[in-house]
């Protein structure tokens, strides 16, 4: 019952194990934040309390590559900064998209961005492995670029570091 996730166009949106629309799919089931960090947040983001940014839509992508990973797992920006490009093509030539970029993959980055501006949407491309039983990302260093191990708690901390708005999706 969250109209700001709602009226998200889901159409654009296409599921790459069954090829449908998210739009169309009857059981999709989203979630706006990791468990513990969920009341703060829909406190925050309440129509009667929270402000809502406006349209057009704004994604925040925030890619994270570091240079020390084998060639092999490393991402490329080009290419996903196209993939990304090219599904929102017809949004993006009719206005009713805006994409901004990290500057890089590290946490700074995206708390800077997130402080700055209201994104509708923020989409992570990057990897993410086991330490210790503990899921972790593999974020980038800010000043070397390399590996910094992060704790999904600490991203979804700088993901609500905006005590004024908190962006309503993260994919």
């Amino acid at each position: 019952n969250d109209n700001e996730i709602l009226n998200l166009p889901w159409s654009a949106a296409i599921d790459k194990f069954s090829g449908k629309a998210l739009g169309i799919i009857r059981q999709l089931f989203l979630a706006k934040s990791l468990p513990r960090h969920s009341e703060a947040r829909y406190e925050a983001n309440d129509e009667a309390n929270g402000p809502k940014a406006p349209l057009p839509l704004k994604i925040l992508i925030m890619i994270s590559s570091p240079e020390d990973t084998d060639h092999k797992s490393r991402l490329s920006y080009e290419d996903e900064e196209f993939r990304i490009f090219s599904a929102f093509e017809p949004l993006l030539q009719s206005g009713q998209v805006e994409i901004d970029f990290t500057d890089d993959g590290s946490l700074e980055a995206l708390e800077r961005k997130l402080k700055k501006n209201k994104y509708h949407v923020l989409h992570f491309s990057g990897h993410g492995i086991f330490q210790d039983r503990e899921g972790m990302l593999v974020l980038e260093d800010p000043l070397s670029l390399k590996t910094q191990l992060t704790r999904a708690e600490d991203f979804a901390d700088t993901v609500n570091c905006n005590p004024d708005y908190k962006v309503p999706l993260v994919i």
